[in-house]
């Protein structure tokens, strides 16, 4: 199984029959859309960040940094697009706007790596073969889970190393308690736990957190800070969140501190994303379970065209397969369980504690 099967499955089980068993495509003209564009800011990220190190990174200019990253933009578009062969004016014109509208990006990543102790120490990440997730159901059958993690941060804090990882997105991601009890957003979480699994590639480090980076600029500049601050759900120490941004201010991660009151002790921010310990131990088992429930599904050969509704949003009106379903009038649709809904934000209320002193 992979982490887009599982969020498809979820959405709608005869989507994913038709794209994954069937391998019915929509013909599609190579177009500089969010697909093909995300692919490329994808390779600028792992190129720029993977020649070189974390300070010499802090230190390059911006003439440095805008050259690294038209070389890596100009090797995906001859590589990947085919060069010349086929481009107007108009493809080259936008291609080139969003290159040089990634300064301000890689700009914002130096601040904020600035602001971290944690360090880069792997850039696409494959999560197959020997590192992969094997779990076993119904007795006697077994799945395998893996894919490939965009960006992988660590930092040790005594004598504990920990594990953040980081995706790179075209529009922002919530993990929320909607989302998980219907199954979606559960990629990064899957990640995070195989990879530090007894057998995964980071088996010495602890899970610190998940991260989703937005890659793309904002026109206006008063908003950029904000608009690439990432979102995602991180580990509730207090050292933990310290290493990931040096006094909590917000800036970066979504967690931050404010005057304690009596029904806020804590102080922790109302919009602040973190999970103690016991709660990420929760949500491992909890994702599991989810990728069981998937395997359970198909293997009894459920394909149904019944799609699931998520924060008001309905899968069909952007489904390629709308027109060959027996339910393309939405007569039928699920929601998630409502008491699962409740569950995880009991879940998900316990934010912070305290770490032992090492």
């Amino acid at each position: 199984l992979s982490a887009t099967g599982v969020e498809e499955y979820n959405q709608c089980h005869f989507k994913y029959f038709c794209e994954k068993f069937l391998n019915i495509r929509k013909r599609e003209k190579i177009e500089l859309d969010n697909r093909i564009s995300g692919d490329m800011i994808h390779e600028c990220f792992s190129g720029v960040l993977r020649n070189t190190d974390k300070e010499t990174f802090i230190k390059m200019t911006p003439d440095e940094l805008q050259k690294q990253i038209k070389e890596c933009a100009d090797n995906y578009f001859n590589e990947k697009l085919g060069g010349d062969f086929g481009k107007n004016f108009s493809f080259n014109f936008i291609f080139q706007k969003i290159v040089e509208g990634l300064l301000i990006v890689f700009i914002h990543l130096q601040q904020e790596f600035m602001a971290t102790s944690f360090t880069p120490v792997g850039f696409e990440v494959e999560l197959e073969r020997k590192y992969s997730l094997r779990l076993d159901f119904d007795n006697c059958h077994s799945l395998y889970f893996g894919g490939k993690i965009d960006r992988a941060d660590t930092c040790t804090i005594g004598d504990k190393k920990y594990l953040r990882i980081i995706d790179y997105k075209s529009s922002r991601k919530l993990i929320n308690p909607e989302n998980l009890a219907g199954g979606i957003n559960l990629q990064m979480l899957l990640y995070l736990f195989v990879a530090t699994q007894k057998n995964g590639i980071f088996k010495d480090c602890i899970p610190a957190g998940v991260l989703y980076s937005p890659i793309y600029p904002e026109e206006d500049k008063a908003s950029i800070n904000s608009a690439l601050k990432s979102t995602g759900l991180i580990l509730g120490q207090h050292k933990v969140l310290d290493a990931m941004e040096t006094g909590v201010k917000g800036e970066f991660v979504p967690v931050n501190f404010v005057k304690p009151t009596k029904t806020n002790p804590q102080g922790i921010g109302a919009n602040s994303m973190c999970i103690d310990s016991d709660g990420m131990e929760w949500l491992k088992n909890y994702v599991y379970a989810k990728l069981k429930e998937m395997a359970e599904l198909l293997l009894s050969g459920n394909v149904e065209a019944i799609p699931q509704c998520i924060n008001n949003k309905v899968p069909c009106d952007y489904c390629d397969y709308v027109n060959i379903c027996d339910n393309s009038m939405l007569t039928r649709y699920r929601k998630p369980d409502t008491k699962i809904i409740n569950e995880i934000s009991g879940i998900m209320s316990n934010r912070l504690e305290e770490m032992e002193e090492n």
